[in-house]
C-alpha cells in the first residue's frame, strides 16, 4: 500500500485529538513491548527554546515481533527525519524510510505542539494490516532539543494501539 494511502488512514485514525489530548478510546500496550530509538537527534534554529521558528530531527526506530491480543505485529526499522515550524513547533505526519518489515506497512513521524518548547514532543506511528483490517500503533516520546548533546539511544514504552 502506497504512503500516502497510510497518510489519509492515519488523518482518519487520529484525528489530531489522539496526538495531542490522546483521550480517545484506544488500547495502551504492556510495557514490556517497547521501541527501540537509536542515534536520536532533535534540534531548534539557532538553539532558542525561548523563541524557536524551525526546528528538526533524525533518529531510526525499531522493534521486534511481538503478538497483540492474539494477533501478530510484524517487527520493522525505519530511518526518520523531518521538520517542524511555528510557535509551538509542530510538524505533520512525515513518511520514515522503512528498511525492514512486512510488506505494505509504513512508519511516520511528527512533532506535536504542546506549551513546552524546551523539549520535542514526539508521535511515531507503526501502520501495518493485521486480520482486523489496518492497525495504527503510535508510540509517544518527549526529549530534550539538542544543544551539544551526541545522538543518543533509548526506549518507547508510551505506546498504543488503534
Amino acid at each position: 500500500m502506497k504512503s500516502s494511502a497510510f497518510l489519509s488512514v492515519l488523518a482518519t485514525c487520529t484525528s489530531g485529538a489522539v496526538i495531542s489530548a490522546r483521550d480517545t478510546a484506544v488500547d495502551v500496550l504492556p510495557s514490556t513491548y517497547s521501541w527501540d530509538v537509536i542515534n536520536w537527534q532533535a534540534g531548534l534554529s539557532h538553539g532558542n527554546p525561548n523563541a524557536p521558528q524551525t526546528g528538526w530531527y533524525v533518529f531510526n526506530v525499531s522493534s521486534p515481533e511481538t503478538t497483540v491480543d492474539g494477533s501478530t505485529v510484524p517487527a520493522f526499522s525505519a530511518q526518520c527525519r523531518g521538520f517542524a515550524e511555528n510557535f509551538p513547533v509542530e510538524s505533520p505526519f512525515a513518511d520514515c524510510t522503512l528498511s525492514a518489515g512486512e510488506a505494505g506497512s509504513s512508519v511516520l513521524a511528527r512533532v506535536y505542539p504542546t506549551g513546552d518548547n524546551t523539549q520535542c514532543h514526539m508521535a511515531v506511528s507503526y501502520l501495518t494490516s493485521g486480520s482486523d483490517g489496518i492497525r495504527n500503533l503510535t508510540g509517544y516520546t518527549t526529549k530534550d532539543w539538542a544543544r551539544e548533546r551526541a545522538p543518543y539511544n533509548f526506549t518507547i514504552t508510551d505506546i498504543e494501539i488503534k
